[in-house]
């Protein structure tokens, strides 16, 4: 075989392991997503919020404050697609326009879409994420709840929460695929971020988990029982 034959076929044979190993990459990428996806929407809801509690105050002499931690499933019927995750104020914070409740968005659900449709297929994604997009606070007013964490926090613990919302306003991007070394940049980082202001455990940076698996994982992981749980268990100490 003629050395220029040799060299196309080497070529070629490139090309096809090329090929093959970014269809690897999409297939396990989107793999990962819908498995994550079917997952968070096949959580059960019931017909009411399902609402946990839990008293954050170091000073239980004050009567303090609530902040509700709010999330809600996948429901295309309604175009809500991936879920989402917000926060309940006691009032509305001083940089809001009047809104008790908000939540951190992509600016465009479609650049949004389309920035992680690219960060999939390409797999220098891995190391380099997706290009961050324009994000931006909206008023999550009306919207209904699958899942509630209620907390009574004290004063201070409310005020450094709102220290927090007071900087995600001023935030202006959107990222939800990450460098490998980097940071996500959406509503669960500002959920959890005020979360942690009041002195709840979080586990930040888990790109492919949807906002009501973020949620629960919340809950189990600072140990918060549902009232029925903790109720039952009150019985059962105390006949």
């Amino acid at each position: 075989m003629e050395k220029s034959q040799i060299f196309v076929k080497r070529v070629w044979q490139g090309v096809f392991t090329l090929i093959t190993i970014c269809f690897l990459w999409c297939f396990i990428n989107l793999s990962i997503l819908a498995f994550s996806w079917l997952k968070s929407y096949s959580m059960t809801v019931d017909d009411k919020p399902q609402t946990y509690y839990a008293d954050m105050r170091h000073d239980k002499g004050q009567v303090g404050k609530t902040l509700i931690i709010s999330a809600i499933k996948a429901q295309p019927d309604k175009k809500v697609w991936f879920g989402h995750i917000w926060v309940v104020w006691d009032k509305a914070p001083p940089h809001a326009h009047g809104e008790k409740e908000a939540g951190f968005y992509a600016a465009s659900k479609a650049q949004a879409a389309r920035a992680l449709i690219l960060s999939i297929i390409s797999p220098a994604a891995l190391i380099t994420g997706q290009k961050p997009i324009a994000g931006v606070m909206r008023n999550d007013e009306g919207l209904y709840r699958h899942w509630q964490l209620v907390l009574r926090v004290d004063d201070a613990q409310y005020a450094r929460a709102l220290l927090v919302d007071d900087k995600w306003r001023n935030q202006n991007k959107y990222l939800l695929r990450p460098s490998i070394s980097g940071k996500t940049i959406t509503c669960r980082d500002y959920v959890f971020e005020v979360a942690q202001a009041v002195g709840l455990k979080v586990k930040q940076n888990d790109w492919d988990k949807f906002p009501p698996e973020s949620f629960s994982e919340l809950v189990k992981l600072n140990n918060i029982e549902t009232p029925n749980k903790v109720y039952s268990y009150l019985a059962m100490r105390n006949p």
